[in-house]
């Protein structure tokens, strides 16, 4: 059997911090922009993943996982990969590939896999973020665990800043973030509320206040630039990758918005470096799309 697994990336996250029970939290900011992983899946004696080179070593220990979080006896799975999300921005594109990669062998397997297994997976490998689950909520990010659930996701059109810089998302230090976990607690409270009210303006004053707290732990270089912009184009906030490069104006997901949107972008590109990538995205219609995990018959 050959199993398909799609995963969005994220830009960057709408909060991210530490929560007075001790949790570090991302609250991602997914994206329509997508790995895909196909993966041919046989039995066999000994397990064996090829496909894929030594940078894709997370992807390897994703699909010996799979097997072992479903109890499926030894394979051999072939990975092909293709990902439209650049390594080291903040794109979440190791969680994207992590999880496109348990999606397709669970498909080929012709098992069902839940949210829940996969973000015990992506976790048990790197800190993630919870674009594995439908929608927007509130994820530990070493266990897999969801915070806080809100039941409600908003959309934003997203004018996007992607620097040439990159960043080992994996060496940030965040402890100075615990002195903070009462504002972070009083964070989530208010996006819960933002939920309950379907208020997409109130995510993003969150992720704008969010942003500016982490400028003291990852100064990102395009912060005030994009602040700067929010009342000239009517931006409802601002979004970086709290842990990488990548930053963003966020728009509501409408006409008005996308016209905004786009002006912010020919802006952005007379101003910023050409190295520096700028594009207009959206959040997608829900965090995990609907042929996320299919599987369909060899022909071998």
């Amino acid at each position: 059997m050959v199993g398909r697994g799609v995963a969005p990336g994220t830009c960057g996250e709408l909060v991210q911090g530490v929560t007075s029970a001790g949790e570090h939290v991302n609250v991602a900011c997914p994206i329509a922009v997508y790995a895909t992983v196909e993966a041919r899946v046989a039995p066999a004696e000994v397990t064996r993943v090829t496909g894929v080179g030594a940078e894709r070593t997370k992807m390897v220990l994703a699909a010996r996982r799979t097997l072992s979080c479903l109890q499926a006896p030894p394979h051999q799975i072939h990975l092909d990969h293709a990902s439209e999300l650049q390594v080291g921005k903040g794109l979440g594109s190791s969680t994207a590939d992590i999880t496109a990669t348990v999606r397709a062998v669970a498909a080929g397997l012709g098992r069902p896999v839940d949210p829940g297994q996969i973000a015990a997976i992506a976790t048990s490998i790197e800190a993630s973020d919870g674009t594995m689950f439908p929608g927007v909520d509130a994820m530990a990010r070493d266990t897999g665990r969801i915070v806080r659930r809100f039941g409600w996701a908003p959309r934003f059109v997203i004018t996007m800043v992607v620097p040439p810089t990159t960043l080992d998302t994996g060496s940030v230090e965040v402890s100075g973030k615990v002195g903070l976990a009462a504002e972070y607690d009083a964070m989530l409270d208010r996006l819960e509320l933002a939920a309950e009210a379907r208020d997409a303006r109130a995510f993003a004053v969150e992720a704008t206040r969010s942003a500016a707290m982490n400028q003291a732990v990852v100064p990102n270089a395009n912060h005030a630039l994009l602040v700067a912009m929010l009342p000239g184009f009517a931006a409802l906030g601002v979004v970086v990758g709290h842990t990488g490069t990548v930053a963003g104006l966020l728009f509501a997901a409408d006409e008005d918005g996308s016209g905004a949107a786009a002006a912010a972008a020919v802006e952005l590109r007379r101003v910023l470096p050409d190295s520096t990538r700028v594009e207009v995205v959206r959040t997608p219609p829900d965090a995990a799309p609907a042929d996320a995990g299919q599987a369909r018959r060899s022909r071998r």
